[in-house]
C-alpha cells in the first residue's frame, strides 16, 4: 500500500495542454493598419450651371476669387455673412457650403447643399458636396444616396467609383465594392488606394485567388511597402501555408520593425514549424519589442517560455530567459514571479532540485497568490519529503477555488503516505463529491475503504 498513488491533473500540466493549441491555431490574424482612405473634390470652389446667377451674384463671386485662392475663409464668410439669406442663391449657396467644408465645418455645409436641393434636385455638385461631408461623418447610407444620384446625373470620375467601392466596402456588400472598385481602377490603373480598396473587397468576398494575384502585382509596384507584405502573410494564414507567413513577415520586419503583436505572432509560427532557435534569436537579438517592461505583451512572452519548458526544448528557453532575467527588475511583482517560476523549472530540468526550490520560494515571495506557483512548491516539498512543508502549502493552496482540488489531492497522497488512510479518504471524497467527473477517484476511493474495513 506504500505505492498507492493518486492519479491527479494538477493545473501546472493542464497550463501546458492549454498552451500548446496556442501555436497551433490556424485562424490567427496578423495586424494590419487601415489605409489612409483619402477622398477629394477634383475641382473645388466652383459654382452650378444649372440655373442662372445675376449680375449682383456675378460681381459677388468675382469679390471673393483673391480670398478664396489665398485661403482667407475667414474673410470670404464675411462677406457672405453680409448677405440676407433671401439673396443667397443655389450657386452662392453650393460655393458657401464648399467655403465652410475648407473649414471642416461640415454641419453647416451640409445644411446649404440640402437647402440648395430643395430648389435644383439634380445638382450634382450639392450631391458630389454632401457624399463627400457623410464619408466625413460616417453615415455610409446617405453617402451612398448621394453617390449613386451622382452616377444617375453624370459621367463618373474615378473618385465617384472609389467612394461608392469604400462606402459598399464598409458596408460589407463586397460584390459591389469589387465592381465599383474595379470601374475606379479602369480609369485610374495605377492608384494605389483603389488597388488596396479592391484587395480589402476580394478579401471580404473570400475570394482568395484574385486577392493572391492582385497583391502580388502590389508587391512588385512597391516592394518595400511592408503593409503589402503583412497583407500576404494574412493571405498565407489563410490557405494555411506557414512558411509563407514567416517568409512574408520576415520581409515585412525588414523593411520595417514589426508591431508587438505581430513579432508575437512570428514567433509562434517558427516555434510551430519547429525553429526554436530562429523564434529566440528574434525576441533576443537587439533586445527586440517582447523582452521589456510592456505589460500588455508580457504574457506573449511567458507563453512563449512556458511552451519551450512543456516541450523540453532547454537550450531555447536558456537564451530567452536568460533575456527575460536581464531585464527583470523592471517587471511589477506577478510578473517577476512568472520568471522565478520558468527559473525553477528550468533548474529542475537541469537536475539542481536546490535552486529550484530557491526559485520557488521567490516565486511565492513575489507573488504569494498565485496558486500555479504556490502548489508547484509544495510539490517540489513533496517530491523532496518534506511531508510538513509540502502540507503547509497544500492548505495555501487549497484557499485558492481554481486550485482546491489539486491541492486537496496532494494532501491526500500525503496522508497516504503516512498510512493514515481514513483522512485521505475523506478528503477523496470532497473531491469527488464537488466534481463527480472525477470517475478515476473512485478506484482509490473503493481501495481506501477496502483497506480500513480490513483493519477492523
Amino acid at each position: 500500500m506504500n505505492n498507492f498513488k493518486i492519479k491527479q491533473f494538477l493545473p501546472i500540466q493542464l497550463l501546458f495542454l492549454l498552451l500548446t493549441p496556442l501555436f497551433a491555431r490556424a485562424d490567427v490574424s496578423i495586424l494590419i493598419a487601415e489605409p489612409n482612405w483619402l477622398f477629394e473634390l477634383d475641382n473645388p470652389y466652383i459654382y452650378s450651371r444649372q440655373g442662372k446667377i445675376s449680375t449682383t451674384e456675378r460681381q459677388f463671386i468675382e469679390d471673393i476669387q483673391q480670398p478664396l485662392k489665398r485661403g482667407q475663409y475667414d474673410q470670404v464668410l464675411a462677406a457672405f455673412a453680409k448677405l440676407s439669406p433671401d439673396d443667397l442663391s443655389p450657386a452662392l449657396r453650393e460655393i458657401k457650403g464648399q467655403v465652410l467644408m475648407g473649414q471642416q465645418q461640415y454641419s453647416l455645409a451640409k445644411t446649404e447643399f440640402l437647402s440648395v436641393l430643395q430648389i435644383m434636385p439634380a445638382s450634382v455638385l450639392s450631391h458630389r458636396n454632401l457624399s463627400l461631408i457623410y464619408l466625413k461623418q460616417g453615415d455610409l447610407a446617405q453617402a451612398q444616396k448621394h453617390l449613386v444620384k451622382t452616377l444617375t446625373l453624370v459621367q463618373p470620375d474615378a473618385q465617384i467609383y472609389g467612394q461608392l467601392g469604400y462606402v459598399n466596402l464598409q458596408q460589407h456588400d463586397s460584390a459591389s465594392a469589387i465592381a465599383a472598385y474595379e470601374n475606379a481602377l479602369m480609369l485610374e490603373p495605377s492608384n494605389e488606394q483603389w488597388q488596396q480598396g479592391l484587395l480589402y473587397a476580394l478579401i471580404d468576398s473570400h475570394a482568395t485567388n484574385r486577392a493572391q494575384r492582385l497583391l502580388e502585382q502590389m508587391i512588385k509596384q512597391n516592394p518595400n511597402d511592408a503593409k503589402l507584405w503583412l497583407q500576404r502573410g494574412q493571405l498565407a494564414l489563410k490557405r494555411g501555408d506557414r512558411l509563407v507567413a514567416i517568409s512574408s513577415l520576415e520581409t515585412a520586419n525588414l523593411i520595417s520593425p514589426l508591431t508587438n503583436e505581430n513579432l508575437s505572432l512570428l514567433v509562434k509560427l517558427h516555434i510551430q514549424s519547429g525553429s526554436a532557435h530562429q523564434a529566440v534569436a528574434l525576441l533576443v537579438e537587439g533586445k527586440q519589442a517582447l523582452i521589456n517592461a510592456n505589460k500588455s505583451h508580457f504574457s506573449s512572452l511567458i507563453s512563449i517560455m512556458h511552451w519551450l519548458s512543456s516541450n523540453q526544448r532547454w537550450q531555447a528557453l536558456t537564451q530567452l530567459l536568460s533575456a527575460a532575467v536581464a531585464k527583470k527588475a523592471e517587471f511589477g511583482k506577478s510578473q517577476q514571479a512568472q520568471i522565478s517560476l520558468i527559473q525553477a523549472k528550468l533548474a529542475m530540468a537541469n537536475g539542481d532540485t536546490a535552486q529550484s526550490l530557491d526559485f520557488y520560494r521567490e516565486a511565492v515571495a513575489e507573488d504569494p497568490a498565485n496558486g500555479q506557483i504556490v502548489l508547484g512548491l509544495a510539490n517540489l516539498y513533496y517530491q523532496l519529503n518534506n511531508h510538513n512543508q509540502a502540507d503547509l502549502y497544500y492548505l495555501r493552496a487549497q484557499a485558492m477555488p481554481a486550485y482546491k482540488e489539486a491541492a486537496l489531492l496532494g494532501r491526500a497522497q500525503l496522508l497516504i503516505d503516512q498510512k493514515d488512510y481514513s483522512h485521505a479518504l475523506d478528503l477523496l471524497r470532497q473531491v469527488y463529491q464537488q466534481n463527480p467527473d472525477r470517475s478515476d477517484l473512485i478506484k482509490n476511493i473503493r481501495s481506501l475503504e477496502s483497506l480500513l474495513n480490513n483493519r477492523l
